[in-house]
């Protein structure tokens, strides 16, 4: 079930005029559908790998000689 809200559907101050079309939309709200989640499988006694960590930290910048 979506919903959509036209220019003519604000409430606008007095003094206010909108120059757009009035039946333009200006919101459309649409529920979220829900997915179906992956089942992730977590291998249990088996040994994990280590990462390794090949540099550390940022980098400092080269300053040019003057």
């Amino acid at each position: 079930m979506d919903a959509h809200y036209a220019v003519k559907d604000l409430l606008v101050p007095a003094g206010i005029q909108i120059l757009a079309d009035p039946d333009e939309t200006v919101v459309r709200v649409t529920p979220v559908r829900e997915e179906k989640a992956e089942e992730v499988v977590v291998p249990t006694g088996e040994a994990v790998a280590e990462v390794e960590v090949i540099e550390k930290g940022k980098k400092e910048e080269e300053v040019p000689e003057e």
